[in-house]
C-alpha cells in the first residue's frame, strides 16, 4: 500500500458530506519518516498515529485525555504546534487547553522520534480550576497485531510478571500497576514501552469494539473520579525502545479464509412508509425490531427478532423468528419463552455480553450491540472498529454454541451522526462484514431501516445479495479492506479506502469490470448498480474514502 497526498482536488461541502460526513474535510496530519520509523500526528489532537517500524505497526496511538467525573471527554483545542524534521529525529510540540463547564486544564505535548529506535511522548501541565476527573493524562493503543504474544510486564512493586496479550477478548483488565512492559514482536527484536510519573493499565479495548488495546494512566482499583487542584503539575512520558531496530520483518498482507458472510439486516424502531419497506424487502435478510417497529417489521417478509427486556413473545412471531432479551443478566428469563429463536443480548456493547455470559442452556444464541464512538468520535477511530467485530463474534462463539447476531452496529447509538450517510459508513460496514463472517457471526444487524436507506452503506446489501464468500481477501488494518464473493457466475470484489487520504492497492484481481465511487460521482451512489464500467487493473489508485467493485468471470 502506498500513501499519497490530501486533497489535490476541489471539494465541495456536498461532496464533503458524502464523502467525510462533514461539510469541510478533515485536517491534513503531519507525516514523517525518520530511520525504521514512519507515523503521522494529527496537529488537531496532538495523537501520534500508525506508527510503524520496518513496515509493522507498533503503535497504534499515542494521546492525552482529560475526562470528566463521569468519564466524559473535554476535548482540546490545540495552538502553537511546531515539528520539525532532521537526519536525527521528528520532533513535534504544541499546547493544548481543555476548557469546558468546570473542568480546565492546560499542557503542553512534546513528540520526539529518533532514528536509533526510540520514541518519546512527554504531557506536562497543569489544571487551572480544581476539578474531580475520571482519567487525566496520556493514552496508549496498541496494535491487536500482538495479540497473543508474551510479554514481560513489570509491576509497580518490582517484580516482573510473565503474561500475554489476549487472543479472545478479556472482560476485565490484562495487568495493572505497570511500570514497563516488554515483548518481542519477532525473533530478536524487542519492543518496551517505559511509563513515567504515574502508574499504568491496560484494558482490552474489543470489548467496546475498539481496534486496540489500550494502556492508560491511573488504575481503575485506586478509584475514580480523583482530585486535581489548581496549578498541580501533572507529568507523564511513554518512552518506546526497540532493540535491533534494523531488524528486518515480512509486512506482507495476510490472506484469510472467510468463513461465511452473515445474514444482513436493519433495526425497524417504529413507522415505515411503504415505500421503505418495499426498498427494505428486496435488500435485507433479516430485521431487528422494537415493539413499536414490529407491525412494520413483519411486513417486510423475513425473519424478525424482537429487542425486548420482557421475555415473553407476541403472537405475531413466527417460528423463524425469535427475541433478543436484553441485559443478558436475565437470561435465564429465556426458559419461560415457548417459541421462537432466544437470544440473550446486550443493549451497549460487546463488553456487556462478555462479562455477563449466559449459560448455553438459557438461550439459542447470543447478540451484542455495537456503538463505534465509545472513547472516541474522529473518523478514522470509528472505521477502525469495523475490524474488531469479528473478534466479538469469535469470542461469543467460545463460551456459546449457539448462533450470534451482531448489532445494531451503528457509528453512534442514540443519536444522529452525518457520516451513516457518507463514505466512511460504507468502509466502515465492509470491514465489519469481513471480520464478523471469519468470526462466524450467523447475523449482521447495521444502523436503523431509515439511516440504512440514506446510507451508501447500504449498497453493500445489494452488492452481497445472495453471495458466497471466496477465500482470497486483502487488506490492510487499519487502510483498507477487500472482500471476494461468489454472485451468481461472477466473482465479486468490493473494495473500500478506509482512510481519508488517497492510497493505492495491489488487489489481485488482473482483469474484470470496473466501478468506482468516490468524490467524483458520490453523489449519485444510489445509481452505482447502473455506473460505467472500466477495465480493472491489479494495481487500483483510491481516493478518499472511496469505493470499488470488480466483477469477473468465473471459469
Amino acid at each position: 500500500m502506498e500513501n499519497t497526498p490530501f486533497f489535490d482536488t476541489h471539494h465541495t461541502p456536498e461532496t464533503n458530506l458524502l464523502v467525510f460526513g462533514t461539510e469541510e474535510p478533515p485536517v491534513e496530519p503531519i507525516r514523517f519518516e525518520i530511520g525504521p520509523f514512519e507515523g503521522m500526528v494529527e496537529p488537531d489532537s496532538g495523537q501520534l498515529r500508525y506508527l510503524r517500524w520496518n513496515g509493522m505497526e507498533v503503535v497504534r496511538g499515542i494521546y492525552a485525555t482529560v475526562r470528566r467525573d463521569n468519564w466524559g471527554t473535554v476535548v482540546p483545542k490545540l495552538y502553537d504546534f511546531e515539528s520539525q524534521l532532521t537526519k536525527e529525529a521528528f520532533t513535534c510540540k504544541f499546547r493544548a487547553k481543555h476548557d469546558q463547564d468546570a473542568y480546565r486544564f492546560e499542557w503542553t505535548g512534546t513528540i520526539r522520534v529518533t532514528a536509533e529506535g526510540e520514541v518519546e511522548y512527554v504531557f506536562d501541565g497543569s489544571p487551572l480550576i480544581d476539578f474531580k476527573t475520571a482519567r487525566t493524562g496520556i493514552c496508549l493503543l496498541h496494535p491487536l497485531n500482538v495479540a497473543g504474544l508474551k510479554v514481560e510486564v513489570e509491576h509497580a512493586d518490582g517484580p516482573c510478571e510473565s503474561a500475554q496479550f489476549p487472543v479472545l477478548i478479556q472482560p476485565d483488565n490484562p495487568f495493572s500497576f505497570i511500570k514497563s512492559m516488554t515483548y518481542e514482536p519477532v525473533r530478536g527484536v524487542e519492543v518496551r514501552f517505559e511509563f513515567e510519573g504515574i502508574l499504568f493499565e491496560i484494558e482490552d479495548q474489543r470489548n467496546w469494539s475498539d481496534n486496540s488495546f489500550k494502556t492508560y494512566c491511573h488504575p481503575q482499583s485506586l478509584g475514580w473520579p480523583y482530585p486535581l487542584e489548581k496549578g498541580q503539575e501533572v507529568r507523564q512520558v511513554v518512552r518506546l525502545k526497540i532493540s535491533n531496530p534494523s531488524g528486518e520483518f515480512d509486512g506482507s498482507a495476510a490472506i484469510e479464509q472467510m468463513a461465511k458472510i452473515p445474514s444482513l439486516g436493519t433495526l425497524v424502531r417504529g413507522e415505515l412508509g411503504r415505500g421503505q419497506l418495499e426498498r427494505l424487502e428486496g435488500l435485507v435478510s433479516h430485521v431487528q425490531a422494537t415493539e413499536a417497529g414490529l407491525t412494520y417489521a413483519h411486513r417486510i417478509d423475513v425473519p424478525v427478532f424482537l429487542r425486548t427486556q420482557k421475555a415473553t413473545v407476541p403472537s405475531v412471531l413466527s417460528p423463524r423468528d425469535g427475541i433478543i432479551l436484553t441485559p443478558p443478566e436475565k437470561s435465564a428469563e429465556l426458559a419461560a419463552v415457548g417459541s421462537g429463536h432466544r437470544f440473550a443480548g446486550s443493549d451497549g456493547n460487546f463488553t456487556e455480553l462478555n462479562r455477563n455470559r449466559p449459560k448455553a442452556e438459557d438461550c439459542d444464541g447470543v447478540a451484542f450491540a455495537v456503538n463505534a464512538q465509545v472513547h472516541a468520535f474522529d473518523s478514522r477511530t470509528i472505521v477502525e472498529t469495523g475490524w474488531t467485530h469479528g473478534d466479538c463474534a469469535r469470542t461469543a462463539k467460545s463460551f456459546h454454541p449457539g448462533q450470534v447476531i451482531a448489532g445494531p452496529i451503528d457509528l453512534a447509538q442514540g443519536r444522529a451522526d452525518a457520516r451513516t450517510g457518507s463514505l466512511v459508513a460504507l468502509g466502515f460496514a465492509l470491514a465489519s462484514i469481513r471480520t464478523l463472517g471469519e468470526g462466524g457471526a450467523d447475523y449482521a444487524t447495521f444502523f436503523d431501516a431509515e439511516t440504512l436507506l440514506a446510507s451508501p452503506a447500504s449498497l453493500l446489501f445489494t452488492l452481497l445479495r445472495n453471495a458466497e464468500p471466496l477465500a482470497d481477501l486483502r487488506g490492510e488494518d487499519p487502510y483498507w479492506v477487500m472482500v471476494t464473493a461468489k454472485v451468481g457466475r461472477s466473482k465479486r470484489v468490493l473494495i473500500a479506502n478506509l482512510m481519508p487520504e488517497r492510497i493505492t492497492v495491489e488487489t489481485g484481481v488482473h482483469f474484470g469490470k470496473l466501478k468506482v465511487l468516490d468524490r467524483r460521482n458520490v453523489v449519485q451512489w444510489r445509481d452505482f448498480m447502473s455506473f460505467t464500467t472500466a477495465a480493472a487493473t491489479e494495481t487500483l489508485e483510491l481516493d478518499s474514502h472511496a469505493f470499488a467493485v470488480i466483477d469477473t468471470d468465473l471459469e
